[in-house]
Formats: structure tokens, sequence, C-alpha cells
């Protein structure tokens, strides 16, 4: 299992990508020759540092301190360079006994402040605390890594923690906060965290996208689109790919009566496009607690062209707006939800989704969860505007019958039924090892992590869940709805004892065979094969112990059976046992299977002593 902190908890200690051969050094406390060449002669402003990159392509490394683009000059930014990594979060010289380059942003923060005037009066501060223009070589990659961004204060313009047009950098392990872009009703200007426009090449690899990796938007404000994160594409212009990969969206507003997505708004004006306007991923992320006027409390998606998103293993709870879509508001996109939690979202039409579907394609929501939003007047989980709407392998609570407006096309092997969700600690929205929704998702739903967000080198495999466990592995046969999978399901306790041992093996083998009639198995069938098999009784093997299980190191069924003690041919005589013995011999073949399971405890008839015999040897 592949498993990683979410950047929400606690300090992140990083650790620096593939680096230039030299550095430049930048900390506002250094007292030496301030020429970038050492922590101990580093530049004292980052503006220095990023001008001597601009033309040796050198990274920079910036210790914990506050940095302005300007003392005075509110259309001044930090403008990032193609093929220049900014790396913050260094110790610095100034750290005794500590290591100068050891990174930890909650040790050494390194702070991009628009605060220019030191007069905490936010209306002259800078307009666009960070900017990329024209950075877009992606063979140049631009990155800024491990800041807080704060303060930006976009007076009628949009992006006042970050502006970007036509790039496409990486933003990666930043906090960004407490940045505000204003607005008139007729400019619809937004992002107070972060704006793109015409950013990237959908239909390109994921080199070609602005990355926001690993970051926290949070406690922005903007007044008409996007508090945290606006996307758009311009009438007649390029296009724009955004993927935001395991960050944290919380608490941002959008303030005007005709405001869009308080976590996320995505926007394409330009017309008579065949091809993707906007392309945008969501994938490992968490939308919380963010607040529109109009639509979309968490994200909102308008296409006056085609925007393609998906929005894959992340959570969206606690988002509010008084109109349509609490959790997510969808107009014309080409819209796929996959493996994604809604719990808590309020609007006054869909409490969790609304959606208009493109008329092209329909609205996949698949694998996922719409459990506790509500609505004022209608459709509290789900609101259709059309029936180009597919919903499957998904708990809806209500089920169809409290979906508003229109009846989806698709309505396949959903639930109606509590998903036990863990309700405390870090990842409240997880499930109980009991619940229901345990491998009952449907991996023909599952993507390849394209974006490797889980930074493990494997853009092969399938997408992690929201805090990189595997979707699919040995202990599970079959992903999980919603946002987490369970590390270790206990559906294979079946006599819910609160351990997985032989009565449950009993229970296995007593329904042995195929299923009398569709479902009259569904207990023991854990792979859902239509019949109780062999790969069944491993099931309960791989989970054998107290709930939730110790799965030890593992890596396949071969190990288990190893551990078990048998060998293959073991194995064929054990199961031709249960397919083709008498009651009594699979009384006795299950009563040798504990014996080796437990240490050669139980008492068998007919069992020899348990060391250097083969209790099967006689069968």
């Amino acid at each position: 299992m592949n498993s990683r902190l979410s950047v929400a908890i606690g300090a992140l200690v990083l650790h620096a990508p593939t680096l230039s051969a030299q550095q430049i050094y930048v900390d506002h406390d250094a007292a030496g020759l301030d020429n970038g060449s050492s922590w101990v002669h580093a530049f004292n402003d980052l503006q220095d540092a990023l001008a001597l990159a601009s033309s040796t392509g050198e990274d920079i490394w910036v210790a914990g301190g506050s940095y302005t683009p300007s003392s005075s000059d509110r259309s001044a930014s930090f403008h990032l360079v193609e093929g220049v990594q900014v790396l913050g979060a260094h110790a610095g010289a100034g750290v005794p006994g500590v290591d100068p380059d050891t990174r930890n942003t909650l040790l050494y923060t390194s702070v991009l402040s628009g605060e220019i005037q030191g007069d905490s009066r936010p209306t002259n501060n800078s307009f666009h605390v960070v900017q990329a223009d024209d950075v877009d070589d992606v063979s140049l990659l631009a990155v800024l890594d491990g800041f807080t961004i704060t303060d930006g204060y976009a007076t009628v313009a949009s992006g006042a923690g970050v502006f970007c047009d036509e790039s496409w950098p990486t933003i990666s392990n930043c906090i960004i906060t407490g940045n505000t872009s204003t607005s008139t009703p007729s400019m619809h200007r937004g992002g107070g965290g972060v704006y793109c426009r015409e950013t990237g090449d959908p239909g390109a690899s994921p080199g070609e996208f602005l990355e926001i990796r690993s970051c926290t938007i949070s406690n922005n404000d903007a007044e008409h689109y996007g508090g945290g994160v606006f996307v758009e594409a311009v009438a007649n212009a390029s296009a724009a790919g955004v993927a935001v990969l395991d960050s944290l969206i919380e608490d941002n507003t959008v303030d005007d009566d005709d405001s869009c997505g308080g976590g996320v708004s995505v926007l394409s004006d330009s017309t008579g496009a065949t091809d993707p306007d906007v392309e945008v991923y969501v994938i490992c992320c968490t939308i919380q607690g963010n607040t529109s006027k109009r639509d979309g409390g968490g994200i909102s998606l308008k296409a006056h062209d085609r925007v393609d998103a998906w929005v894959i293993n992340s959570v969206l709870s606690e988002n509010t707006t008084d109109r349509f879509g609490g959790g997510l508001f969808n107009f014309l996109a080409v819209t796929s939800v996959l493996n994604c939690t809604f719990s808590l979202n309020v609007a006054d039409l869909g409490g969790g989704i609304y959606t208009q579907p493109d008329a092209i394609e329909a609205t996949l929501i698949e694998n996922s969860i719409l459990w506790g939003d509500t609505a004022t007047t209608g459709g509290p989980e789900l609101w259709a505007d059309s029936t180009d709407v597919s919903v499957t392998h998904s708990d809806v609570e209500g089920g169809l019958g409290d979906v508003g407006g229109s009846t989806p096309m698709t309505w396949t092997n959903n639930a109606d039924v509590d998903p036990f969700f863990v309700g405390t600690g870090a990842d409240p929205y997880s499930l109980e090892s009991n619940s229901l929704l345990v491998d009952k998702g449907d991996n023909a739903d599952l993507v390849a992590d394209e974006f490797d967000v889980d930074d493990n080198g494997d853009e092969t495999e399938q997408t992690p869940d929201r805090v990189f466990n595997d979707r699919i592995d040995i202990y599970s046969l079959l992903v999980d709805m919603g946002a987490y999978e369970t590390d270790c399901p206990c559906r294979t306790d079946t006599d819910a004892s609160g351990d997985v041992g032989f009565v449950d093996l009993l229970n296995v083998l007593s329904d042995w065979g195929p299923c009398v009639a569709p479902g009259a198995c569904t207990l023991y069938d854990f792979d859902f094969s239509g019949d109780v098999g062999f790969t069944d009784l491993l099931a309960v093997l791989a989970t054998w112990g107290a709930c939730p299980c110790d799965l030890g190191a593992y890596d396949s069924f071969e190990d288990i059976l190893a551990d078990a003690g048998l060998d293959a041919d073991d194995w064929n005589v054990f199961v031709d046992c249960f397919q083709n013995g008498t009651s009594a011999e699979k009384a006795n073949c299950a009563c040798w299977l504990e014996h080796y399971l437990e240490d050669c405890v139980p008492s068998c008839p007919n069992l020899p002593d348990c060391e250097g015999e083969d209790p099967l040897a006689n069968h």
C-alpha cells in the first residue's frame, strides 16, 4: 500500500526536485555580500535572484522569512521564470546546529506577501503577489514550491495571489491564503487565490497543464468567480488546462449576487470550438466550507463552449450556495464525477450536485457517495436539469425518488444506505470497515494515475484514493464507493464477531458453489462473481484475525498460502475436498485448515500430529 499524509495534516518536510548544478540563495536576514552565491552571501531580495536566474537558469533556494515584490509599487509581482525552480522553506544559515539546506514549511516558513506598505491596509497591497506570463515551454518547467502566498489585493482584477496568463508552471506544497480580488458587475473578475487564463493545451500530455499540487488554498475572496481558483478561456483565445491535485480548498468565498464557485470556478467564453476549450482535473482533493451567492458553493463549471471536467477521488463537503449546486454546479460541461464523496452541502436546488448536462455527452456520476446534503426547494443530493445524466454504482440518499428535475437516463447498481462514515479525525468521510459500500464500486470506472498524483513515479497504476491508498490490492477485490478505500474491509467477518476466523470460513464453505439465484449468496460471494468459490475463501484468509485486520507484509495470495504452510498441491486437494467430499470430509478439511492457521490449536477428527505430518494426505 502506498500512503502519504495529506497536505492539510501537519508540517511538510520537503525534498528538492531535480536541481541545477548551482543554486542561487535568498535569505532576508543574510549579512554577507548579497550576491546569492551561498547562504552566507545570499540575496536579501527574491527579486534579485529572479533577475539573475532569468539569464542563468539556475534554481533559487529561499530561506524562511517574509518577502515582498516591492516596497511601494502595487503592480510589481514575483514573476516565475521558465526552467527555474523556486524552492522555499529552507533553514538558511541563521539556524544554529541545522543544515541550512533543510526544508520544513512549518519551521522555516517562506512568505510571499503583498503587504508592501506595512500598514495593514489591504487596499494598497500588491495587485498580484506571483505572476506567470508566457511560461509555456514544458521542457523548461517553472516551479514554485514551499511558500505561503498571502495579502494580494487585485483591485478590479483577477488573481490576487497567483496570476497565470498563457502559462503552465507547477505550484506545489504552497499555502495560498488571505488574498482578495475585487470586481464590478460588468467585468466578472475572480480568482482570489489563483487565476488562470488561456492556460495549457487540452488533449496534450499532463506536462502541458498548470499544476496545483499538494497545496492549501483557503480564506481567499473574490467578487464574482472562484474565491479559491478561477480558470478561464476567453473569447477566441487558446484553451486552458489545469490540474488541481492532492490539495485542500477551504473556506473561500465569492460575494456578488451573481457569483459562482466559492472554491473553484471554471468558465469558457469562446464560441464555435469542437475540441475542449477548458480541461480541468480535480484529483484527490478536499473542497470544503466554501461559499457562493449564486451557483456552485464548492465547484462551478460554466461552458458557453466546450469544457471537459473530471472530479476524481475527492471530497466535497459543507459548501454552501444560495441557488444551484451546493457541492458542484454544472452548466453544459462534459463532467465526470468518479469515486467522490459529497456530504453536508447546501443549496436551493441540488444540495450535492446540480447538473445541466452537455447535449452531446451525459454527466457521469460513478462509484460516488451523495449523503447528508440538503436543498431548500428540491433535489437534496442531485438535481438533473435533463435526462442526460448517468448514475452508476453510487450511494444516493433517498434514491431515485429524491432526484430533482428530470429522471437520469441511466440509474444502475445504486444504493440508498447509510455509508457509515468514520465521522471523526483527519478523514471523517472515510468508511467504517463494516460499511455496506465497501467493495461495492465498479472497477471499470477506475482511471490511470496520469498525473502521478501520489508522486511515486508510476503513471500507469490506478489513481489512488484521497489519502493515496491503493484502490485495488490483494485485500480489496473491488473498489469501494466514495473517495476513500477501506484498508481492510471486514465484510469477511460474516458473523459480526469482530474478527475473521473459523466460523466465517465455515460460512463461506456452507454456500460453496454457484449461487442458486442472482443475489442469493451475495453475503459470502465477496468478489461478486456469481458463485462462492476459492477466491472468496482466499478473501477470508487474507483478512484473518481481528478487525480492522493487520495485513502485514503480504504482496500476493501466494504469500498468504505460503504463510499458511500449504503448497499448491495441498490447496488443490483442499479445494477438491470441498467440491467433491462428503459432509464429514468437508468438516474435517475445514478443521485441518484452521489447525494450520491457528498454530495447531484445534483438535480435529483424524488429524495427525501437527509437525511432520500432512493432514490432507489421506483425503
